[in-house]
């Protein structure tokens, strides 16, 4: 899904330093109808803002009702990634939602 050109940026985060693990969820009720529920497990991937192959480690995705929940670890310091969460929904919604993630250097 492309991005609205009138939306606002993505929501940023940023961790501790590549050693620390972030545990980070989502509550999409304001996106889902009323009884929607998410009907699998979401695909969570991640790019790096230099275009070098992603060195995130992402571990521990559920998905509860309308909320996703999963962990982040790893990184490089000194460098921004897009977190990409994609959901699929009961009533047959579908929607990828990104974060950007800022790694501190140590």
């Amino acid at each position: 899904m492309p991005k609205n050109p009138n939306s606002p940026d993505p929501p940023r985060f940023t961790s501790g330093t590549p050693y620390d693990t972030d545990w980070f969820s989502i509550d999409l009720s304001s996106w889902m109808f009323t009884g929607d529920t998410i009907i699998e497990t979401p695909t969570i991937t991640t790019t790096r803002s230099d275009g070098i192959a992603s060195n995130l480690t992402i571990a521990g995705v559920v998905a509860t009702g309308m909320v996703v929940q999963w962990q982040v670890s790893g990184g490089t310091g000194g460098i921004d990634y897009s977190i990409l969460v994609a959901v699929t929904t009961s009533m047959g919604r579908s929607d990828t939602i990104e974060l950007k993630y800022f790694v501190r250097a140590v």
